[in-house]
């Protein structure tokens, strides 16, 4: 039994019953690594009102890839 089975079982009554719904937010579907960026501090009021504090990672996912392929487009054009 894995950590995340034995941390959703619970006891009911005389028999032990897993719980087999998923806790917490749903994988990515993509490999990820974790950053920490620092950044000012109403930027992640700015973008609360914006998308919502659910969505601040992905805001911020987008945003970086977006951002990352204008440079490199740039980057391709001036060769």
């Amino acid at each position: 039994m894995t950590r995340s089975h034995a941390l959703r079982r619970h006891l009911t009554g005389d028999f032990l019953v897993e719980d087999s719904r998923r806790m917490g937010r749903p994988p990515l579907k993509m490999k990820t690594v974790s950053v920490m960026v620092r950044l000012s501090e109403d930027m992640p009021g700015r973008i609360d009102a914006q998308v919502g504090e659910q969505k601040r990672s992905d805001f911020i996912r987008r945003a970086v890839e977006k951002e990352l392929r204008r440079l490199e487009k740039e980057k391709s054009n001036r060769k």
